[in-house]
């Protein structure tokens, strides 16, 4: 399954997956699939403010979609490397193994970081800012957790070390671009994000590999992804 958030422009084009350095690309053109995993969370009577974030996350035995309300950090990448000791979500929902969501568990439910392995955004309402454009080249990457195996872009100055930026421990979270995640449990889920963070908290190990590499993981990239390779 495939959450993408696209909106016809190349990661490079802006500092961010909100599209550039102070956050956000304007509203932007679903997949069907993304479109149907946010009708989801509407299915369920959730009332999603015109400037919400609409977010999944990832965890050992936790999958959980909802929104986050729009605050004064312009990306939303800041948003979540800015919290304190978690998020909150709203409309909070459990996600089944096949993508589709079940009943709301809470109107405002607390999730901790140290709990979130992978935060995706279907859904950003960011406005672009042309003049905090930043350029940079995207790296692949693969990432082990304990609950799953990350592939994905992380996007850095061409000069930048992609070693000294992985081994580092800022930002806690790492945004990503082209992102597919498969579970190492045996349940079967594999999802990819046009965009998503990756928690530094929650990785036993991490390298960079070739890029456009299709084997080991399956799936060639190749989706136009909208968000945020960070500062």
């Amino acid at each position: 399954m495939t959450f993408s958030t696209q909106e016809g422009q190349s990661p490079d084009e802006g500092a961010s997956g909100e599209h550039d350095a102070a956050g956000g690309g304007s509203s932007v053109a679903l997949t069907n699939e993304a479109a149907a995993a946010v009708a989801g969370v509407l299915a369920l009577g959730a009332a999603i403010p015109a400037d919400a974030d609409v977010v999944e996350i990832l965890g050992t035995g936790v999958r959980l979609r909802g929104f986050m309300r729009s605050t004064a950090y312009g990306r939303f990448s800041d948003h979540v490397n800015l919290s304190l000791s978690g998020i909150h979500l709203y409309e909070a929902s459990l996600v089944d193994r096949d993508g589709h969501t079940h009943a709301v568990l809470s109107e405002d439910l607390f999730v901790t970081k140290r709990a979130i392995a992978v935060l995706a955004a279907l859904r950003t309402q960011r406005t672009k800012n042309p003049d905090a454009v930043i350029p940079k080249v995207p790296r692949e990457i693969v990432a082990i957790t304990p609950g799953f195996i990350v592939t994905g872009q992380v996007h850095l100055a061409p000069q930048a070390s992609a070693i000294v930026f992985l081994e580092s421990d800022d930002p806690p979270f790492i945004p990503l671009t082209d992102v597919e995640v498969r579970s190492r449990l045996g349940d079967g889920i594999r999802v990819r994000y046009a965009f998503a963070l990756l928690n530094r908290e929650q990785i036993a190990g991490i390298g960079e590999r070739p890029m456009g590499v299709t084997g080991g993981l399956g799936a060639a990239r190749g989706d136009a992804a909208l968000d945020d390779p960070g500062d």
